[in-house]
C-alpha cells in the first residue's frame, strides 16, 4: 500500500498493516501472510508491527535459546552440523509460526532479533572478540552469543547456498561472517528504533494523563465555584448566574391592550 508524503509519520501505515493482519488472522482460508518484493521501508514497518504483535500475544515469551551444550557438538570439522534442534525447540517454533501465519524467513528473522535483544549489550557490541572459547566459554552470555551467531550463519548459508558453493572455502567463510555482521547491525538498528518508538509512546501517554488530570482539577474547581457562589473568573459575577439574563416582555402590558407590541432588540452574538 501507499502512504502519501503529506500523511507519512502519523502511524497510518502501522494502523493499516495491523488492520490487514488482523483480518488475515481471523480468516480460516488464509494460512500464511507473505509480501512480494517489499522495499526496505516496508520491511522495517513489517518488522516493527510483527515484533510488537508477537511480544504482546506472548509468542516470544515461549522461545528460549539453550544456555549450555556439550562442546563436542561444535567441533570445527567438515561435516559437523549446527545442532539447531538442541539450541531451539523446533516443533514449538513451527507451531508458533503456523499459529501467527508468518512466512518462514520472516519468522526466523523475528526470532533472531528477539533472542539478540536478550543478550547483554556489552556482549553484542563485542563482535567476535568474546568468542575465542566458543562453546567452551564459562560465561553464559558468551556461549549464547556464540550459539546465536551459529543460528544466523546457518540461515544465511541455506539461503545463499548456490552462490556460496561457487566460492573457495576460505572466501565462503569470510562472506558468511561478513553477512552475519551486517545482519547484527541491522537488528541493532531496528531494536534501537523500536525502543525509541516505545519511549515516545510512553511520553505521549503520560502527557495525556497529565492533561486529563488538569481537566479534572478544572472541573472540580468549577463545581466548587458554582456550589459556593465564588467569583471564579474575576468578573464580579457568579458563573451560575451566567446565561440567565433574558429580556422579558411583561405579560401585563400585552393584556392592557397596548396598540403595538414592544419590539425588543436582543443582545446576542453577531451572525
Amino acid at each position: 500500500f501507499l502512504i502519501l508524503p503529506s500523511h507519512q509519520s502519523h502511524s497510518h501505515g502501522t494502523h493499516l498493516y495491523n488492520t490487514l493482519v488482523r483480518t488475515f488472522l481471523s480468516s480460516p482460508q488464509i494460512s500464511e501472510i507473505t509480501v512480494e518484493d517489499p522495499n526496505e521501508a516496508f520491511d522495517d514497518l513489517r518488522d516493527y508491527c510483527d515484533y510488537a504483535r508477537l511480544t504482546a500475544n506472548g509468542t516470544f515469551a515461549q522461545i528460549h535459546l539453550a544456555k549450555a551444550l556439550p562442546s563436542t557438538l561444535f567441533q570445527k570439522r567438515i561435516g559437523v552440523r549446527v545442532p539447531t534442534g538442541q539450541l531451539l525447540d523446533l516443533p514449538l517454533l513451527h507451531h508458533l509460526r503456523i499459529k501467527n501465519k508468518i512466512a518462514p524467513r520472516q519468522f526466523a528473522r523475528l526470532v533472531e532479533m528477539y533472542l539478540l535483544s536478550l543478550l547483554p549489550l556489552a556482549t553484542r557490541q563485542s563482535g567476535t572478540a568474546r568468542l575465542t572459547q566458543r562453546a567452551r566459554s564459562q560465561n553464559e552470555s558468551d556461549r549464547q552469543w556464540y550459539y546465536w551467531r551459529l543460528l544466523v550463519k546457518q540461515r544465511v548459508y541455506k539461503k545463499n547456498r548456490d552462490v556460496l558453493m561457487q566460492l573457495e572455502r576460505v572466501e565462503r567463510v569470510e562472506k558468511v561472517e561478513e553477512t552475519v555482521g551486517e545482519q547484527v547491525g541491522d537488528y541493532e538498528r531496528l531494536l534501537r528504533r523500536m525502543g525509541e518508538r516505545k519511549e515516545r509512546k510512553e511520553r505521549r501517554k503520560k502527557k495525556r494523563g497529565r492533561d486529563d488530570e488538569d481537566e479534572d482539577e478544572d472541573e472540580d474547581e468549577e463545581k466548587e465555584g458554582k456550589k459556593g457562589g465564588i467569583d471564579v473568573d474575576g468578573r464580579g459575577e457568579k458563573r451560575r448566574e451566567r446565561g440567565k439574563r433574558k429580556v422579558v416582555v411583561d405579560d401585563d402590558e400585552e393584556l392592557e391592550g397596548t396598540p403595538e407590541p414592544k419590539k425588543v432588540k436582543e443582545r446576542g452574538v453577531d451572525e
